[in-house]
């Protein structure tokens, strides 16, 4: 299920209502940028109208999933568990991040940093595609061209 904005009357195609999708989903991931209206989205309303079942996986922004509510959520078992590697401040960590202090270790709850995708192999991968393209380019054959 794919949700249409949070307080729409009238859904896009292949959307369906925010509340709808939060009732009735077991796997939430949240894909969305942080915007003002997108800030504190998902906070304790929210939370609490999901399935007990339910796992949050925030790939999104920092803010957009409330850290305090989410973490009252899951010691208090209102929903299974939930993964992020986004936060509110980033940096993340004990000083400034509710999600990473020693007394989350008894709930289900993973958390990863945000530049996990920054591995050896990424870098090498991204300066040789940016060296073809760079190459093609000069011998007048562009690849990868955005319009």
């Amino acid at each position: 299920m794919v949700s249409d904005r949070k307080g729409a009357t009238t859904f896009r195609t292949g959307r369906h209502a925010f509340e709808k999708v939060l009732k009735e989903c077991t796997v939430l991931v949240l894909v969305l940028p942080r915007t003002p209206e997108s800030l504190n989205l998902i906070s304790t309303k929210e939370l609490s109208t999901m399935k007990r079942q339910a796992v949050i996986i925030n790939v999104a922004r920092g803010g957009i999933l409330n850290e305090d509510a989410l973490l009252q959520t899951l010691r208090e078992r209102q929903i299974a568990g939930a993964a992020t590697d986004v936060f509110l401040e980033e940096p993340a960590g004990p000083h400034n991040s509710a999600l990473l202090t020693e007394d989350t270790k008894d709930i289900n709850l993973i958390v990863t940093p945000h530049v996990a995708w920054v591995a050896e192999t990424t870098t090498r991968d991204m300066s040789l595609i940016t060296k073809l393209n760079v190459e093609a380019w000069h011998a007048g054959r562009p690849v990868n061209v955005v319009v």
